[in-house]
């Protein structure tokens, strides 16, 4: 399992068992000197987050999020994104199930703090691109186009009208 610097996205392999288990462990970056948390489940999958920072996976209180599929087998679907961390595939513990045969089971995560949203590719046969370039992990914009597979969709923030 690889984990991501979330200040310089420095790549790191986790190959000692006891750094593969279930839950939370503060690592160190050795290049940029940045304190992250990496959060562990049982299916392998990380939510990275800098300590320092105080960016912890959180829904936006000034914003709903969307992604919208533009084409491929779920096309014209619009999903709000409930929760601040988002595991996209075609695996059935994904949270956004996909059926694309040229998606992975476990194919990207969407981590949502206050402040940001990062896109990450979970080590994906097939990539993840963003934008037109493939990625490993990047701070994805409102309007971004995602391709996964043969899907293709559409990160949309709206923000929250005033009550």
């Amino acid at each position: 399992m690889y984990i991501d610097c979330p200040r310089c996205q420095t790549k790191y392999l986790l190959d000692h068992p006891i750094e593969r288990t279930t839950g939370e462990r503060t690592f160190k970056c050795p290049k940029c000197q940045e304190v992250f948390c990496v959060i562990c489940n049982e299916d392998d999958l990380t939510t990275q987050f800098a300590l320092n920072s105080g960016d912890l996976p959180q829904l936006p209180a000034d914003k709903n999020i969307y992604l919208k599929v533009l084409a491929g087998p779920k096309a014209e679907g619009i999903y709000q994104l409930s929760q601040p961390v988002i595991t996209i595939g075609r695996g059935s513990k994904a949270d956004l199930y996909i059926p694309d045969a040229a998606i992975s089971r476990k194919h990207c995560v969407i981590e949502i703090s206050s402040n940001k949203t990062v896109l990450r590719d979970l080590d994906s046969k097939n990539g993840t691109i963003v934008d037109g370039k493939r990625i490993n992990s990047t701070i994805i914009q409102n309007k971004a186009e995602i391709l996964l597979g043969d899907s293709r969709l559409c990160y949309i923030e709206v923000p929250r009208k005033n009550s």
